[in-house]
This record gives structure tokens, C-alpha cells and sequence, in this order.
């Protein structure tokens, strides 16, 4: 458990919603901003987790959502509908995102020690 930030306390991963669910670990630094393009009230972004501004970051621009992220993040969202897997990590490469393939089975971690 990663508490770097006041409302990561309320951080339970991973996050489920309908068909999507998320894995992260994340420190975004355009909170407000994300919160008023994505429609969410000002009231509630102090109990919004990263990893919830993440998803639906996501939600509204896809695989494009890592270009409105500022911050430290690597995280992995699966689509169960699509079958399909989306992993993203910061621009400047701060926040690692170490992966395998081994056995039928994709792992991943911002820690190599994990793996």
C-alpha cells in the first residue's frame, strides 16, 4: 500500500467498473484539471483516487488517456469485454513498468523485485 498523496488513503486496487478494471500505481499532478474535463464535481476530488482519475481518463480518451496525465504512473487497465489489455506509464519513464510473458501468463510491476 502506497499512500503518497491524501486521498490515496481511500485507495483499494484493484478498481472495477462495469467491464473495465484498473491497476495502478500512480501520483497525478493535474488532479483539478482531470476532475473538470471528465465532468467530475469539485466536491468529490478529494475522496477521488489517481487510480479512479485514471479510469476514467481512460474511459473518455482510451488508449490516448496517458496523453492528459501529468504525474508519476504506471498502471494496466483490462478491458473483459474486448479481451484486452492497456498499459501505460509516464512520458518521462519516472514510474517504471516491468512486464513478462511467461507460461500463458502476463506479469507486471513498477517494482522489478515483484517480478
Amino acid at each position: 500500500m502506497l499512500w503518497n498523496t491524501p486521498e490515496s488513503k481511500w485507495e483499494h486496487l484493484p478498481v472495477s467498473y462495469k467491464h473495465l478494471v484498473i491497476t495502478a500505481d500512480a501520483r497525478l499532478d493535474n488532479r483539478e484539471e482531470l476532475a473538470r474535463k471528465l465532468g467530475i464535481d469539485r466536491a468529490d476530488i478529494s475522496t477521488t483516487t489517481d487510480s479512479e482519475l485514471v479510469m476514467s481518463s481512460y474511459q473518455k480518451w482510451g488508449d490516448q488517456s496517458p496523453n492528459h496525465l501529468l504525474g508519476d504512473f504506471a498502471f494496466a487497465i483490462w478491458n473483459r469485454n474486448k479481451r484486452e489489455l492497456f498499459c501505460a506509464r509516464d512520458h518521462m519513464g519516472i514510474r517504471p513498468l516491468y512486464f513478462s510473458l511467461a507460461d500463458d501468463r502476463f506479469i507486471f510491476a513498477s517494482d522489478i523485485k515483484i517480478l
